[in-house]
């Protein structure tokens, strides 16, 4: 039986989290679970991101048809601190987003 250790210190919980990148071959775990989801994502392609300074002022002076400005951006969730009960929902599968070709 694997022992589980259980932490209520922040410190704890941001030194598992810090630097935090996937490891392809890595064991499934809670700590290789929190890692892979507070990996920085970058926001590029098809999943852009519409910045509140620079695009809407300019999105919201466009006439239809014309295409909105986005940005490229990184993203990355973080738990500060955690609660005193903490409630993890983990799923069992990845979100891959395919763009599809379509030919007339």
């Amino acid at each position: 039986m694997n022992k589980i250790n259980v932490s209520t210190e922040p410190e704890d919980c941001l030194q598992l989290l810090d630097g935090a990148e996937a490891v392809e071959d890595e064991p499934s775990s809670l700590a290789s679970c929190l890692r892979a989801f507070t990996i920085t994502e970058v926001l590029s392609g098809p999943n852009t991101y519409e910045c509140e300074k620079c695009c809407v002022p300019y999105n919201k002076q466009l006439r239809n048809g014309m295409k909105k400005r986005t940005v490229e951006a990184e993203k990355r969730y973080l738990i500060y601190e955690p609660p005193p009960v903490l409630t993890l929902h983990l799923k069992r599968f990845e979100q891959v987003i395919w763009e599809s070709q379509l030919k007339w």
